[in-house]
């Protein structure tokens, strides 16, 4: 399926609250409701990008240091924020214009390095302790 497609078939989504296209550079970001007090945030296509991952953490990061009334959690996914907000205070339109005003399609990419390094912890049965590699 091409990004075209993905992104008229989330427009047509019933829960869409609105939809902001890829334009080649930036991802494609979904607002979703999420029942009465949440909003889903969705940055890009159905895949694991870590620079998508780094978008919303940032975004997440913004939230949570402005501590705007009416925003009571941000729960994060892999390509996705929820946030928990207050409808007395604030509603979906407003909270979705209030993301716009971040701009947070303007938090650019990130460069990974290209290769990580982990430790490997095996259990040894007959010591009992753990050994590391």
């Amino acid at each position: 399926m091409n990004k075209q497609n993905t992104f008229s078939n989330v427009k047509n989504s019933s829960a869409v609250i609105e939809a902001l296209a890829s334009d080649g550079e930036q991802p494609l970001v979904v607002y979703r409701a999420a029942g009465d007090e949440y909003v889903l945030i969705e940055y890009g296509e159905v895949e694991v990008d870590l620079n998508n991952r780094f978008r919303l953490h940032e975004l997440e990061k913004m939230i949570n240091d402005r501590q705007d009334k009416g925003i009571l959690e941000t729960i994060p996914g892999v390509r996705s924020l929820l946030v928990k907000f207050n409808p007395e205070i604030i509603n979906t339109k407003n909270l979705v214009k209030y993301f716009d005003l971040l701009d947070i399609r303007k938090i650019v990419d990130v460069e990974f390095i290209e290769k990580c390094c982990f430790s490997l912890q095996f259990s040894q049965k007959r010591s009992g302790r753990p050994s590391f590699r």
